[in-house]
């Protein structure tokens, strides 16, 4: 079975058409996870703030599909641009709180 697939179309039939972002979400999980689990506070609301970012990128990759006949450059570029950023403050975050 695939999983994944069977995951995504029990989302999209619960919370409407999500256009394959919920492989996603156990990223965000894990992030909030573990920002949750980390002793530092600053490290933890720094995970926090890139897993906010993850999550709102992913809102704009499954709404693209949506927003379209409406706005016809989509929102695709969005979950783009929001992506790199966020790997880009997790990475110094990352290189802030080793440990």
């Amino acid at each position: 079975m695939d999983w994944p697939r069977a995951v995504n179309n029990y989302c999209e039939r619960v919370a409407g058409p999500v256009n394959g972002s919920v492989s996603y979400m156990p990223v965000v999980i894990l992030i909030a996870a573990y920002a949750l689990a980390r002793r530092a506070p600053g490290a933890a609301w720094r995970l926090a703030i890139g897993a906010l970012m993850l999550s709102l990128s992913l809102v704009f990759r499954s709404v693209d599909q949506l927003v379209c006949p409406v706005f016809p450059v989509g929102t695709h570029f969005f979950w783009h641009m929001l992506n790199g950023a966020m790997l880009g403050w997790m990475i110094v975050v990352l290189a802030r709180h080793r440990g």
